[in-house]
Order: C-alpha cells, then structure tokens, then sequence
C-alpha cells in the first residue's frame, strides 16, 4: 500500500523551435525533480519526525515523452492507514493514549502510550484519516507552480 503526491508539468508541442523547446523542458524537468527530492521528500519526512521507526520516502522520475512526472512516495502499510484511515482497529490502546499524529494538523508530536495487546474478535473505533497526500499538494502548490514558472523563465533567457 502506497502514499503518494504526483505533480505533472505539461510538455509544450513540438513546433519550429523544437531544440530550444527541448532544452526548456530539460531545464523545467530538473527543477520539478529537484522539487521532489526536496520540498516534498522534506515534506514526508515532517509527518513522521517523532516517529521511532520512519519509513523511506523514494523518489521516481517517471516521465516520458509527453509529461514531466515525478512521484515522491512512502511505500509502507502503517503510514497509508494513518494517512487514508481505517474503519476499525484492532489494537486495544493504554489508557493514557495519544497520538502522535491529528487529522488536519501536518506534523508530527510527542504522542504517548502504547498497544496493550491486538484482539481480532474486539474491533475498536478505526483511525481517522490524517489525509498526509491532501495536505503536501495544499502546501506545495504555489511554490511548485512558482518553481515551474521560473524555471521556464530561466530556460528561455538560456535559449534566447
């Protein structure tokens, strides 16, 4: 089970200045793959910073011809339930309890407590979805349109 944010920049046709298209659409690729090894790999890494076990964000180009497409991604069980949710839990809880992560809240807290013991014939309320996927692409909106935008900027001013 996998979380994971994707943003896509769009290739432009190919027209009459198909050498300076390509070597914008280089220069916009390495920003929005300099983006996802940074901002969001930084952003992953914020939902998890008190955990004890953090698990691996992974980062992969997976572009083609007619798309620029990063995806910066957690492949583990226990952070999609957290992140999507579940309906029930079979953990029985300590009394004193809390999580280290809130639905709506991005980061990571203290948290306290621990499992006392899991029983599959004793469901529990399940855990409300933290939703980590909605809250990165709400983040990181502006500032990876900002970095697109520049970076076309900048791949122009190279070619003209």
């Amino acid at each position: 089970m996998t979380v994971k944010v994707t943003f896509k920049a769009i290739r432009p046709k190919s027209g009459l200045f198909k050498s300076a298209a390509k070597d914008i659409l280089n220069t916009v690729s390495d920003a929005v793959g300099d983006f996802a090894d940074d901002e969001l790999t930084d952003d992953f890494n914020e939902t998890q910073k008190t955990f004890k076990n953090k698990f691996e964000v992974e980062t992969r180009d997976k572009s083609n011809r007619s798309r620029i497409l990063y995806e910066a991604l957690i492949d583990n069980k226990i952070y999609f339930f957290l992140s999507f949710g579940t309906s029930v839990r079979y953990a029985t809880m300590s009394q004193d309890w809390r999580s280290k992560t809130q639905p709506g809240r991005f980061g990571a807290g203290p948290g306290r407590g621990r499992a006392l013991f899991v029983n599959k014939r004793r469901p529990r309320p399940g855990i409300k979805a933290r939703k980590f996927d909605d809250q990165i692409v709400k983040r990181e909106q502006r500032p990876f349109e900002r970095i697109v935008q520049e970076a076309i900027d900048a791949g122009v001013r190279v070619v003209f």
